[in-house]
Formats: structure tokens, C-alpha cells, sequence
């Protein structure tokens, strides 16, 4: 289809019903979305919210190396992440979350991604040592898939990072003192239903977080890590093992939500 529309540069195919993009490559027939050779001027593609299936073709990053915005979103695409979206040197905007993705994030990805969605997947393993590169990253959602270890110390260097989503994980260990190092940039922060333990890092007062979901873990220890923050608007510290009082009355705090109930017995 791409090839008959040579001077294209934004394709919005969002919220329509289309299907089947086994053929989106050497088979794609409906609808034949990548162009038969590489297509430079092509800069955004968008095909959420539809009901494409089948594999992302391994060949994308080569047919369309220019894009800034790729949205596969709320699809059916399964298999592994094409290795090739790692060549897309001006990709900015990464989103195949809600698919059914499965295998691990590859090592290789665009250096200068801004926002990069990868949620509600079946994406299992860790989280690449290469994505330290990605400074520029803003937004960073690999939440509710079965991706496991400890959570990058490495975050902490993240300069513009503004939201980071790991919810829903096999995540564990304690959340790394590095964090501190974000307290101009961080606001949002869901790191709930994992494995992670320990205490609360000290400097989450001084941060600029507006929004804190850590529930459904097994951290312990005192909650004063957010006695004296005057940003939040949402805390949920609920099914843990935290312990001392709760100065609620001395907060200043704008009307928010806070979770703050002990562990639960999960029923059989």
C-alpha cells in the first residue's frame, strides 16, 4: 500500500477495524503497510487500536529508518521484538504496548527514545544495561509482563526521566539510592505488585514526586521517607510491611489518595 503514496510522511490508520498483518512483510496482503524498498520520508506510523496480528517483521527499522513515531499499540502482534528498531537513529516515540510481545528487550534500541511503552506484553528477563544510553527518555513503561532482577541502579542517571512504570513484574531487591539523583525530574513512580523489599530510600521527601505507587511488595521499615513532601498528590504504600505511626496531621498536603493498609491474606 506504502508504495503507492510516495511523498508520505504521517500514516494514521488509529481506531479503525483492521486485521491480520501477518503479511506485513514477506506475506503481508491485508493491509500491505511496509513498503517494498526503504522509505526515508516517512516519519510517523500509527496503527493502534486495531486488530492486527501476527509478527512485527523483523525488517521494519531497515524499510522505515527515518521514523520519529512509531504507535503499534492495543493490537494483537505477538513473537519477539524486531532487532532491527534499534537502527531507527531518530526514533523518539516507541509505543507496542497492549500485544502479546513475548521474549526479552533487546540490547539494541534508539538511543534517542523519549518515550518508550512496551506494557501489558509477555516480555520476560532483564532490563538491558544498554538503556542507560537513553538520557533523553521522559517516559518509560515496561509494566505488566514477567520481566524480573533488581531494579537498574542506572535509573538514577536518567536526567529527563518524569515517569517511570514497572508495575506488575517479578521484580526484587531494594529500590536503589540513585533515585535520589532524580529530584527534579521524577513525578511519577509505580513500582507496585513485585518483589521488592527494604526500606524506603530517605530522599523521597525531597523528590518531586507527584504520584507513588508501591503496594503489593515486602518493603519494611519506618514510612518518614514522605513526612515532609508537599508534591504528592497519590501515595499507595498499601500490602506491605512498613511499620511506624502515620503523622498525617502535620502533612500540608493538596487532596490526594493515600493507601496505607496492612498485608492482605490472598485468598486460595
Amino acid at each position: 500500500m506504502v508504495d503507492h503514496f510516495l511523498n508520505l510522511s504521517i500514516i494514521n490508520m488509529t481506531c479503525n477495524v483492521l486485521i491480520s498483518l501477518t503479511s506485513i512483510s514477506r506475506e503481508l496482503s491485508v493491509p500491505k503497510l511496509l513498503p517494498s524498498t526503504s522509505r526515508r520520508g516517512l516519519l510517523e506510523l500509527d496503527v493502534s487500536n486495531n486488530s492486527l496480528d501476527g509478527n512485527i517483521p523483523n525488517e521494519i527499522g531497515a524499510k522505515l529508518p527515518s521514523l520519529k513515531l512509531l504507535n503499534m499499540s492495543n493490537n494483537v502482534f505477538g513473537g519477539g521484538f524486531p532487532i532491527s528498531i534499534g537502527d531507527m537513529i531518530s526514533l523518539a516515540v516507541l509505543d507496542l504496548s497492549n500485544n502479546k510481545l513475548s521474549g526479552g528487550i533487546p540490547r539494541h534500541l534508539p538511543m534517542g527514545l523519549v518515550l518508550f511503552d512496551v506494557s501489558n506484553n509477555q516480555l520476560f528477563g532483564d532490563i538491558q544495561s544498554s538503556m542507560e544510553s537513553m538520557s533523553l527518555l521522559s517516559i518509560l513503561d515496561i509494566s505488566s509482563s514477567t520481566l524480573s532482577g533488581g531494579i537498574p541502579r542506572w535509573t538514577g542517571k536518567m536526567s529527563n526521566l518524569e515517569a517511570l512504570v514497572m508495575a506488575n513484574n517479578h521484580f526484587e531487591g531494594s529500590i536503589p539510592m540513585e533515585f535520589c539523583k532524580l529530584n527534579y525530574s521524577l513525578k511519577f513512580l509505580d513500582l507496585s505488585a513485585n518483589n521488592i523489599s527494604g526500606s524506603l530510600p530517605s530522599c523521597f521527601s525531597s523528590l518531586s514526586l507527584t504520584h507513588v505507587y508501591l503496594s503489593r511488595n515486602k518493603l519494611k521499615g519506618p514510612i518518614t521517607s514522605f513526612f515532609n513532601s508537599n508534591r504528592l498528590v497519590t501515595l499507595d504504600l498499601s500490602n506491605n510491611h512498613l511499620t511506624g505511626k502515620w503523622k498525617y496531621a502535620k502533612l500540608d498536603w493538596q487532596p490526594f489518595c493515600v493507601g496505607l493498609s496492612s498485608p492482605k491474606k490472598q485468598p486460595l
